[in-house]
């Protein structure tokens, strides 16, 4: 069985990858179970190992932070581990 990696950020990927960023994500599933979480850019494809996002509006609001319940519920849902997060 896989190691499972989930991937939280705020880059942009636009579906399908371009062939760099293809090779780098083949490399990591080869190794890994990986799901990204991150924003759209302009192409919207289909890849089973990302959840692309829309930017939250305004600018403010689109942080880490208003990013974290979908972050935790895609966690859980990858994995049969107990996720939980606290901010202080």
């Amino acid at each position: 069985m896989k190691r499972k990696l989930l991937m939280v950020g705020r880059m942009r990927y636009s579906l399908p990858l371009s062939s760099s960023l293809e090779e780098k994500f083949e490399a990591l599933s080869n190794e890994l179970d990986i799901r990204v979480l991150a924003s759209v850019g302009e192409h919207r494809g289909s890849d089973p190992r990302f959840q692309l996002v829309r930017n939250v509006r305004p600018r403010v609001l689109d942080d880490s932070v208003s990013s974290m319940p979908r972050a935790l519920a895609t966690a859980r849902a990858f994995t049969s581990v107990t996720v939980s997060l606290r901010i202080a």
